[in-house]
């Protein structure tokens, strides 16, 4: 990583010989002649080290120091005084103004780079764990649950937009308050057992009724449980409240304050030792008193090896001579030091000779006490190895990308669920490299509307394809993480298998299909049953007429018969009686008779009658006929076949 520096310095000379060394190490470099320039440079390149020169036309060194650290995003730069001033209270003055470290003029080259290289390093380490803790606490922030931390006493230092949220009360208006009285308004149920755990220290969990401001009642289900320092005493309480007025609880989730992970180095305060070659020390400030635990009367005329335990004194000492007269004490180091009684701290300690000319030389060493920042960083590790663990064991994926949608951090039902064995291997990869182009387009195309909108994108389904190739169900939620300013820097994602619960809803919209289908067999069954029933009903009805009818029929079509024949033979006794009477007509006395005769078959016009009855036998049998071919037919439909009975699957009926 390239590494950018700006030094400044009113002398020319030194500025050149700052830009060869820095050249030849292949530092990125810029230069002003004057603390105005300096500044103006500081603010545009925003540079990672920055070496000032005490005095310089317009503002000096310490002006610029203190504008640093009054900027936020110039606080965490490396700072070095280039001074030719040799008072130990003009260094210190130095170092509390903001710089990190000074270096004498005339100053040695390897000096300079040794300084940078080590200020680098601890910048970066910080940087990291720093960036880490930053994802992780925005996380915490947007977190479901609401959480309180208090001190020991029961003040609240710290309250995430969740607890806020849910009680209604503002985080700007609640930090520094008691707990006790922010919560006035929370019924616990179990009041003597909450109590009785937070007067032994012990953990405590239940439920509790809130009335919110605007009058409307909440449930809480709350934990409460204590954090202990080294010593096992209790430091802090973390307060956990979950809304369940409408839902079920949800997974817990310890999660830390934010400002318990905020950087010591500010506070630091800074030790002065002054020593002679033979180690025997001359001056001391109360700092440094304070570090060692001793006094200035303990300390100042004595060795200065003997705030180390006995055991190590002697090889201290010999050292210290050895490298007090080769001028090789290390410019700056960090160290474990195991004091006179017993108790072991770390020290930040920066080392530079006082030339006396005749009289010889002192050694100046700066100490600063970072048992608590070293601590810091071991507790900033065991939270975050904390907060992995507690997201690896949930019952879902979760992922945190950046605005590239490149994976940041992973929980390992998400890493599994990719085919990978170790979350290292995801980061920096995208969905493109895990999914078909398809499917990785539409959820890139979902990650930029949510960090583009700054809206969350919940309970999405979505269908995907898992590393052993199955076709899974995933139910997805993303919602954007912001920086400080407010500004989206990417998203977090949770998912949960529903394939379960898809392939059971499949499998009942199939089941209501085929109940449908049956219900509608079911139906026209019924209908033909009723519609047989009818005509089972209507047949005997027909029959039943039908035999009515042929009843009469019968004797009528058979009087019919007869009746035919005996007009048959009255006709032909007519017919003789016609030749007869022209056979009398001569016959004397005959005549009148046959007049009369003839006038009585004229008057009833007897040859149309006779030829008339003919017609009117014929159409009487023609109606006969038909009257018969209805009976048949009522008769037909009257008759009724047999019921066929077969096994069958009421489904396919």
């Amino acid at each position: 990583m390239s590494i950018s520096i700006v030094c400044a310095d009113d002398e020319i000379e030194y500025r050149s010989i700052v830009a060869g060394i820095l050249e030849r190490e292949g530092y990125s470099y810029k230069a002003a002649p004057d603390g105005n320039a300096a500044w103006e440079l500081i603010q545009t390149e925003r540079p990672d080290v920055i070496i000032l020169d005490w005095s310089m036309p317009g503002k000096t060194g310490i002006d610029i120091a203190r504008l640093i650290r009054r900027d936020a995003g110039l606080a965490n730069r490396y700072v070095i005084l280039l001074t030719g001033m040799m008072e130990t209270y003009q260094k210190v003055h130095a170092l509390e103004a903001g710089a990190d470290d000074y270096i004498t003029k005339p100053f040695d080259t390897g000096d300079l780079v040794a300084r940078i290289r080590v200020g680098m390093r601890a910048r970066n380490a910080l940087k990291l764990l720093s960036d880490e803790i930053q994802v992780m606490n925005r996380a915490l922030d947007q977190s479901p649950i609401g959480i309180l931390v208090t001190n020991a006493e029961g003040t609240i230092q710290y309250m995430n937009g969740k607890s806020e949220a849910i009680t209604g009360n503002r985080i700007s208006e609640t930090i520094g308050k008691e707990l006790s009285a922010v919560r006035s308004a929370v019924k616990v149920l179990d009041e003597d057992g909450m109590y009785g755990a937070i007067a032994t220290g012990t953990e405590w969990e239940g439920k509790s009724k809130q009335i919110l401001s605007n009058g409307k009642a909440i449930w809480l289900h709350t934990m409460i449980s204590p954090l202990r320092d080294d010593q096992g005493a209790v430091s802090h309480w973390l307060v956990v409240d979950e809304d369940i007025t409408n839902q079920t609880l949800t997974e817990e989730a310890l999660k830390k304050s934010e400002s318990l992970f905020r950087s010591i180095w500010d506070t630091s305060l800074i030790g002065l030792r002054l020593t002679d070659s033979d180690g025997r020390v001359l001056r001391v400030n109360d700092a440094y008193c304070n570090i060692v635990g001793k006094t200035k009367a303990e300390t100042e005329g004595h060795l200065f090896s003997e705030v180390y335990v006995p055991e190590g004194r002697e090889e201290i000492q010999r050292k210290h001579k050895e490298r007090f007269a080769a001028r090789s004490v290390p410019p700056y180091f960090e160290r474990k030091m195991t004091l006179w009684n017993g108790k072991t701290i770390w020290v930040e300690s920066s080392n530079s000779f006082v030339e006396l000319g005749g009289d010889g030389a002192l050694l100046l060493s700066v100490f600063r006490d970072i048992t608590v920042r070293k601590r810091a960083a071991d507790e900033l590790a065991n939270e975050r190895e904390l907060l992995l663990t507690l997201i690896d064991n949930l019952p879902a994926r979760i992922y945190v990308k950046d605005t590239e949608m490149r994976f940041l951090l992973n929980n390992m039902p998400h890493v599994r669920a990719l085919g990978e064995t170790s979350r290292h291997a995801v980061v920096g990869k995208t969905d493109f490299d895990y999914r078909p182009g398809e499917l990785a387009t539409k959820m890139s195309d979902d990650d930029r509307r949510v960090i583009g909108s700054g809206e969350p994108l919940l309970d999405k389904e979505e269908q995907l394809v898992s590393s052993s190739g199955q076709a899974i169900w995933v139910l997805t939620s993303k919602v954007p993480f912001r920086d400080q300013a407010g500004n989206v820097k990417g998203l977090v994602g949770i998912g949960r298998d529903i394939t379960e619960q898809k392939i059971l809803e499949e499998s009942l919209k199939q089941r209501n299909i085929e109940l449908e289908t049956l219900l509608a067999n079911l139906k026209q069954m019924q209908g033909t049953l009723v519609r047989s029933e009818k005509m089972a009903s209507l047949g005997a009805l027909t029959a039943g007429i039908a035999h009515e009818i042929n009843n009469p029929l019968a004797y009528v079509s058979s009087n019919m018969n007869r009746l035919q024949e005996y007009f048959a033979d009255a006709t032909a006794l007519v017919r003789e009686w016609q030749t007869f009477g022209k056979s009398l007509e001569a016959a004397a006395g005959c005549s009148d008779a046959l007049v009369q005769l003839d006038e009585s078959a004229a008057r009833i016009d007897l040859e149309f009658i006779l030829q008339d009855f003919d017609t009117m036998m014929k159409s009487v049998r023609d109606g006969i006929q038909r009257i018969k071919r209805i009976v048949d037919g009522l008769r037909g439909f009257a008759h009724i076949s047999e019921s066929k009975f077969f096994d069958a699957k009421i489904s396919e009926v």
